[in-house]
């Protein structure tokens, strides 16, 4: 052989030798790079009869005597599957986020809470879980709003073959019948 065709020769082994050793190291590392799929996360649905609240004076008819309004302005969530005592759950990270402003009735109030609910409901929309929980809102003496973000970690169990999207997270403020009427009689 002369020395072009050896040349030629080595060139093409180390590019054959370079392109295995290529294959070799996407082949071992795909087990490195590969993740399990992530998990369907629940729907979550601020419910708008309940998405507001109005704290009024007991026996009020008007706005003049609405000492808060709160709102839930949004809703963010992440999950991750789990597995414990051979039981699959999904773990549902949840910031809520609740806006209030401060109302004619309450000029020097200085605080406010706000309770509102997360429920886990099935398909068919029956509600399989129930949580209250509360907004405690500081109002300075100068400020007509606040806000808060709640942080929540709300654990969904998955029976048998089901999925996050088999469920929903219902958001919404735990109102009395006063309010309800209230906010019914004086929806915008």
């Amino acid at each position: 052989m002369n020395r072009t065709t050896t040349r030629a020769a080595l060139r093409r082994r180390a590019a054959l030798a370079l392109a295995a050793s290529g294959v070799a190291l996407v082949v071992s590392g795909c087990g490195a790079f590969s993740r399990a799929e992530p998990p369907v996360c629940p729907r979550v649905v601020v419910l708008r009869d309940t998405a507001q609240a109005v704290q009024i004076e007991p026996g009020a008819k008007d706005v003049t005597g609405v000492r808060f309004l709160g709102r839930i302005a949004d809703a963010q969530w992440t999950c991750d599957a789990d597995t414990d005592d051979g039981k699959r759950y999904l773990d549902v990270a949840l910031t809520v986020v609740i806006d209030a402003e401060r109302g004619p009735a309450a000029p020097d109030a200085t605080a406010t809470a706000f309770d509102y609910y997360v429920a886990v409901a099935d398909r068919e929309q029956t509600i399989l879980n129930k949580q209250v929980f509360r907004s405690d809102l500081p109002f300075p003496a100068n400020r007509l709003k606040a806000g808060s973000k709640e942080e929540l970690s709300i654990r969904v169990p998955l029976p048998g073959t089901s999925t996050g999207a088999d469920y929903a997270l219902l958001i919404g403020f735990q109102l009395d019948r006063e309010q309800l009427e209230f906010q019914r009689g004086h929806s915008r």
